[in-house]
């Protein structure tokens, strides 16, 4: 496992198999405060960088939060289009909530976190997980509705991270204001069509921000939502 940048010294990483299509990284800080667990979920317009890019960030993140962050390695576009990154990236907060013991993290805390096309994932996945209530994607039904079925919790929250949450105007102040960042803000046409490859993505919208924050809240459990503008700086 080979890994960017110099990590925390007091969090201990590990690797596991979520399946054959999907691994990720398990960081550990050396206080734990909070049984909670993050699910980070990196950006880089569903088409660059890795899991392993934000070693040195995930692992501090872990140290700072004192809680586990499960960062998640899923398939990128042009190879593998849209759904697979939100399909991996599912799958991967399954793993957490079946694992929770494993893990040692409450399975009733968990979160889901990203940036830019991670927070993209990070918010369909809240969306997806609120109206499947945890269940497998190939099936038809909720887990509940099957007999013997374990029903998973409910995320606990998402942190999303200049996430992408609209595709229809690059005027947009987040667009302007961070245009010079990786990937700049003009590539996001081109990054977008080859992540969508003619399917239409789940989060999509023709009006402003307030569309998505209105279909957030599940009925009986309030699913917050955090939204950051932020510049971010590349330590290399």
């Amino acid at each position: 496992m080979k890994l960017a940048g110099k990590p925390c010294p007091t969090t201990n990483i590990t690797v596991h198999k979520v399946n054959k299509e999907v691994e990720v990284y398990v960081y550990k800080p050396g206080t734990v405060s909070n049984k909670g667990c993050v699910v980070y979920i990196h950006g880089g317009g569903w088409c660059y960088l890795s899991a392993k890019v934000f070693n040195r960030t995930i692992s501090y993140l872990s140290h700072y939060l004192e809680m586990v962050v499960v960062s998640v390695e899923y398939r990128l576009a042009p190879e593998h289009p849209f759904p697979a990154g939100l399909v991996d990236s599912y799958a991967a907060v399954q793993w957490v909530h079946d694992n929770s013991e494993m893990l040692e993290v409450d399975c009733n805390n968990v979160f889901v976190a990203g940036d830019s096309a991670g927070g993209n994932l990070s918010a369909a996945v809240s969306m997806l997980y609120r109206d499947r209530q945890g269940a497998p994607l190939d099936t038809e039904t909720t887990e509940e509705s099957k007999p013997g079925s374990k029903k998973r919790p409910g995320l606990a929250g998402q942190i999303l991270l200049y996430p992408v949450l609209q595709g229809y105007s690059n005027s947009h102040f987040s667009m302007t204001d961070n245009s010079s960042y990786f990937p700049p803000a003009d590539t996001l046409p081109t990054t977008m069509s080859l992540y969508v490859s003619g399917v239409c993505v789940y989060l999509t919208g023709s009006g402003p921000l307030s569309r998505y924050e209105t279909k957030c809240p599940s009925s009986g459990r309030q699913l917050w939502l955090k939204v950051l503008k932020v510049r971010v700086r590349c330590v290399r």
